[in-house]
């Protein structure tokens, strides 16, 4: 602190000589407390940035589960699978499934090779169809009894 003799108040007493921060004092501190809390403020953006990205998995997992019950809740036999083939929810003509704030479309493929029947049911985000954000796989077996 630098001691301000010559600005004196209009105030009685000890209150007339006071001390005060000089401008270069307060930008040192301003520039100190910055240097700390440039880590905190990075923590926080990375950390807003993983909740977004976590809650996008969660609506894409759960988007890829419903998929995959709609495929065992049509309980086709594996020709008829094969048969229908690979399938888009919504379809393609269809606008894609608006849910929280991004919009999603379900892709379902088969492996046709395999023995049982391998289905894969991917989710897309943003009508990006390159790159799915959940991808699950499944097997259907006709059952003969």
């Amino acid at each position: 602190m630098i001691r301000r003799g010559r600005f004196k108040s209009h105030l009685p007493g000890k209150l007339n000589n006071f001390y005060a921060f000089s401008y270069l004092e307060i930008l040192l501190t301003l520039l100190i407390l910055s240097i700390f809390f440039l880590p905190c403020m990075e923590m926080f953006s990375r950390s807003v940035a993983q909740l977004n990205y976590i809650s996008e998995m969660n609506t894409a997992l759960a988007l890829a589960r419903e998929g995959m019950e709609r495929i065992r809740n049509f309980r086709l036999s594996e020709n008829q699978l094969i048969a229908r083939g690979d399938a888009y929810f919504p379809l393609a003509d269809e606008p894609p499934i608006e849910l929280n704030g991004s919009r999603w479309r379900i892709h379902q493929y088969l492996d046709e090779g395999t023995d049982p029947l391998k289905i894969h049911v991917a989710v897309f985000k943003d009508e990006i169809l390159t790159e799915p954000l959940v991808s699950l796989a499944t097997l259907i077996e006709d059952v003969n009894t």
